[in-house]
């Protein structure tokens, strides 16, 4: 998660201006709460972050 983390800090900030971090990461990937576009999005994000890490 932490990989993860950083790869979003490079290309934004949390909804609140601040940097992602392992904790926020595992509480958007485990919270119910969290769905729609903003649950799209993220998996998205992980999703190209993984195929990128894959290719290298």
């Amino acid at each position: 998660m932490v990989s993860i983390a950083n790869e979003l800090n490079k290309i934004s900030k949390t909804p609140t201006g601040n940097n992602w971090n392992e904790h926020l990461i595992h509480t958007r990937l485990t919270s119910k709460i969290f769905h729609g576009y903003q649950e799209m999005t993220l998996f998205l994000m992980e999703k190209q972050f993984l195929l990128r890490s894959l290719n290298r």
